[in-house]
């Protein structure tokens, strides 16, 4: 049951990469959605539901996994689903037609669903309580990396090589990844309940045990709360600022830019922040002051172009804050023989809750002749 000694920087380091193309992969189809539509030929409804197929699967998924993740050592079922995710990307970028995408996107969804919680359970697992909210920051500052470099890069991939290069060039970082989980993640089987044959009796009894503590229902409801709140709006940020207000490649290019430089930053404060108080009061006022700006977003008007940058970034942080923060409220709660089907059931819950944020938010928006989203602020 011992585990070998390992660098806690350099698994935190490796962890934080691993989210950082699982976030990537999702976040892509934003600012390629554009591209993809006319390469396609797909409207704004079916764009909303393409992103929906991920995050919709990746529920699924989840839920399924939820009920076996403890009886399985860490490592190696990470291994197994990065190597899943990087064959469904891959597959992504060299699809010919809209329906064979959704059915690639929701492989990938499948695989980089459970990623997420999977890396959660780990840093659960081998980071001290009291280290815990600086670690999750620093593996949260994958959100500003995919910001900073990963949309930036995969944009300018796309200009000169198409919609499809930045899906391939993630299943090749994700490879790589692989290979440096072997070597850097320690096996983790301490949570084992024994070595008796896993069946489906004992599983749902597990399940049903963990979802039967009221602290971990009261947890799974805020994270649920907090994606549907974001992604209601997120989910048709980009077009807006691209069609509404006019903006190209470059200037969103800009706005990540900026935006991710700002939440590296304050991801750390926010985790270190967590640490020092009560993470639930920290969530609490980022989530006032980030709902706030988020109805601003839905009805800003065309200003000079440092001002909506301005604006974008601290809606970043905001929801940057927010979700780390409720990350931190569920790790500190968590048990370790149920950590790893509570941060599972969380994954998959939270991508039902985006999954639906953004089908609402298609469903509430129409499209005008220039493309423009109209009606926006009902997202709010």
């Amino acid at each position: 049951m011992s585990r070998r000694t390992f660098s806690e920087p350099l698994l935190v380091g490796t962890l934080g990469l691993i989210l950082f193309v699982q976030i990537l992969d999702v976040v892509i189809m934003y600012p390629l959605g554009a591209l993809m539509m006319n390469s396609l030929h797909f409207n704004l409804q079916a764009f909303t539901v393409l992103v929906a197929a991920y995050s919709i699967s990746a529920a699924v998924a989840g839920v399924i996994f939820s009920f076996f993740i403890d009886y399985f050592e860490r490592r190696r079922t990470l291994m197994i689903t990065i190597t899943g995710f990087a064959v469904a990307t891959l597959l992504c970028g060299l699809v010919q037609t809209p329906y064979a995408f959704l059915i690639c996107r929701c492989i990938a969804g499948v695989f980089g669903g459970i990623l997420a919680a999977q890396i959660q359970t780990i840093v659960a697992d081998v980071i001290p309580v009291e280290r815990r909210g600086r670690a999750m920051g620093t593996i949260m500052t994958a959100h500003s990396l995919s910001s900073i470099l990963g949309i930036p890069l995969s944009l300018l991939l796309a200009e000169h090589a198409g919609w499809r290069a930045p899906f391939v060039a993630v299943a090749v970082i994700a490879a790589l990844l692989l290979i440096a989980t072997h070597y850097i993640v320690p096996v983790l089987n301490e949570q084992l309940p024994s070595k008796q044959t896993i069946n489906m009796k004992k599983a749902c009894q597990h399940w049903v045990s963990v979802m039967s503590i009221p602290a971990y229902r009261a947890g799974l409801l805020l994270g649920v709360a907090n994606m549907l709140a974001i992604f209601m709006v997120l989910g048709l940020c980009v077009p807006y600022i691209a069609n509404n207000l006019g903006f190209g490649a470059a200037d969103l290019s800009l706005i990540y830019l900026v935006g991710g430089s700002i939440t590296l930053i304050t991801s750390r404060l926010i985790g270190w922040l967590s640490d020092a108080y009560h993470p639930v009061s920290v969530f609490t006022a980022l989530c006032i002051f980030g709902t706030l700006w988020m109805a601003g977003m839905t009805v800003f008007p065309l200003l000079p172009f440092g001002i909506t940058v301005a604006y974008a970034a601290v809606l970043m942080m905001f929801n940057n804050g927010r979700i780390i923060s409720a990350s931190v409220v569920v790790s500190k709660i968590s048990k370790p023989e149920s950590r790893g089907t509570l941060m599972a059931i969380q994954s998959a819950l939270q991508q039902i809750a985006i999954g639906i944020g953004v089908i609402l938010s298609g469903l509430l928006v129409e499209t005008g002749p220039q493309g423009e989203v109209l009606h926006y602020p009902r997202t709010a």
